[in-house]
């Protein structure tokens, strides 16, 4: 890679501390911009919401009357509640963070991770059901996940920043699998077959539920299969959770140019 090259990539930098220290400024910009752009498109389509929590995508406007419930579409992810819920996550155990930055340093992306205390905590708060939050707590057991667990919460580059293309996803996943390496502990991840990230989890880490994608060298697209990893998440077909054991594979190295804050 020449110089220019190198100077036009982006970099991924660590907010220092736990919780991390991140200002206000950059704060409303993660809430209000960068997050909400993330998934406004596909495959998460969560542009707007309807007042039952139903997501809706780009295809629809904001006003237009919810298909099941028949309420008035929102914005999906406004800031002040964005705002809430980053900062709630990132006030969580061993919560860690990562910046992607634009060269000139505009930000351009996000990477957060925390710890659940057991299995029974995290299929509670993020399943809706007794039978699926029966199945993850069934699904993790299997894989000897039992206890306190590292959680890659959310990931995303957006899609308006020109910075996607650059091997991120991979370094994302690079940062957080050697933070839970440092804390010894196992890392969890859920995210949509048909997702970007899909391709990166299946590259470090084992799916144990949700149906298998499979994708090509240098083919974007990811065809979802009939292939079944472990059980189907009935409350989103479309979902994968995947899991890293330090004792089944090693941390990749990371090609990103990479700036630390810590």
């Amino acid at each position: 890679m020449n110089n220019i090259q190198e100077a036009a990539r982006p970099t991924l930098e660590r907010v220092p501390g736990s919780p991390p220290e991140l200002d206000e400024q950059t704060l409303d910009a993660l809430a209000g911009e960068i997050y909400p752009g993330v998934f406004r498109g596909k495959p998460w389509n969560e542009a707007w919401q309807c007042p039952e929590g139903e997501f809706f995508g780009l295809d629809m406007q904001r006003g237009d009357p919810c298909p099941s419930c028949g309420g008035l579409l929102t914005e999906a992810y406004p800031l002040s509640e964005t705002r809430e819920r980053i900062v709630k996550e990132l006030a969580r155990p061993d919560a860690a963070l990562w910046l992607v930055r634009r060269p000139e340093g505009a930000l351009a992306g996000f990477s957060w991770a925390f710890s659940y205390e057991c299995p029974v905590e995290f299929a509670a708060e993020k399943y809706k059901t007794p039978e699926m939050q029966a199945a993850i707590v069934r699904a993790l057991g299997g894989c000897g996940i039992t206890a306190r667990f590292f959680y890659l919460s959310e990931s995303g580059i957006d899609p308006d920043s020109g910075m996607r293309g650059y091997g991120m996803s991979n370094d994302m996943h690079t940062v957080r699998l050697a933070e839970a390496q440092r804390l010894g502990l196992p890392a969890v991840q859920r995210t949509s077959v048909s997702g970007p990230m899909y391709r990166t989890s299946s590259r470090f880490m084992r799916q144990i539920s949700g149906p298998i994608g499979a994708y090509e060298q240098g083919v974007q697209q990811i065809t979802v299969t009939d292939e079944m990893a472990g059980p189907l998440d009935t409350e989103r077909r479309d979902r994968a959770l995947f899991v890293w054991l330090t004792s089944e594979a090693e941390t990749p190295n990371s090609s990103t140019n990479q700036k630390s804050t810590i």
